[in-house]
C-alpha cells in the first residue's frame, strides 16, 4: 500500500539525483512504513553499521517537515558535532535538490522553517541538547519519535528491527 508519505518520500532525489523509491531496498522500504503505520506513535530502528541511518533520518525529518502538522518543532540529534553537521547535509541536499521543496523554506545554521506551515527542524549534538535538558517525548502532546539507532551484526546477519518505543529496553534518544 502506498501512502502520500511514502511517495513522497520515494520522489526526493539523492545525489546524483537518483530517486529514492528507485533505489530502495525493500527492508528499507519496510521500516519507512512501519513508521508511517498510524498505530505507531513511537519508533525505534536499529541497523548496523553501513546500514543508511543516518541517510533514514535525513529522509524522514524532511517527510515530516512537509508532511506533518503545522507548527511542530522537530529536534534531530546526532552524536556528536561533527554527525550533526552530516545530518543536516543530508536533510539540506534532499531539500535543494528539489526546487518545489527548496522555495517553500528557509534554510539557517542548524534549523531549517518550512514557511507555509512555520514547521521548524533543528538538528544538534546529543551533548548539547543533554546539557539543556531537552526531552523530546515530553514536549508536548501528540508527540512523535522515531530513533535510529547502530547495532551490530551478528551471527545471523544485521537486525533490522522496529519496535515501539515502550518495548525498547533504551528508551531515550539514540544518536545516529
Amino acid at each position: 500500500m502506498t501512502t502520500e508519505r511514502m511517495e513522497f518520500r520515494e520522489d526526493l532525489l539523492l545525489e546524483g539525483d537518483k530517486r529514492l523509491g528507485d533505489v530502495m531496498d525493500p527492508w528499507q522500504r519496510e521500516d519507512f512504513e512501519a513508521l508511517d503505520d498510524p498505530a505507531h506513535r513511537h519508533g525505534y530502528l536499529e541497523r548496523p553499521r553501513g546500514h543508511d541511518k543516518t541517510g533514514a533520518a535525513g529522509t524522514e525529518v524532511v517527510v515530516e517537515s512537509f508532511l506533518g502538522g503545522p507548527e511542530q518543532v522537530l529536534l534531530c540529534f546526532a552524536v556528536d558535532e561533527d554527525q550533526a553537521g552530516i545530518l543536516f547535509g543530508d536533510v539540506v541536499g534532499k531539500i535543494r535538490r528539489r526546487p518545489d521543496l527548496n522555495a517553500k523554506v528557509i534554510i539557517g545554521k542548524r534549523e531549517i522553517t518550512v514557511k507555509a506551515t512555520r514547521t521548524v527542524l533543528r538538528v544538534m549534538s546529543s551533548d548539547a541538547p543533554s546539557a539543556y535538558g531537552l526531552r523530546p517525548l515530553r514536549s508536548r502532546a501528540g508527540c512523535h519519535v522515531a530513533l535510529l539507532s547502530h547495532h551490530r551484526v551478528g551471527a545471523r546477519g544485521p537486525s533490522r528491527k522496529l519496535r515501539r518505543l515502550g518495548e525498547c529496553r533504551h528508551p531515550h534518544p539514540a544518536s545516529t
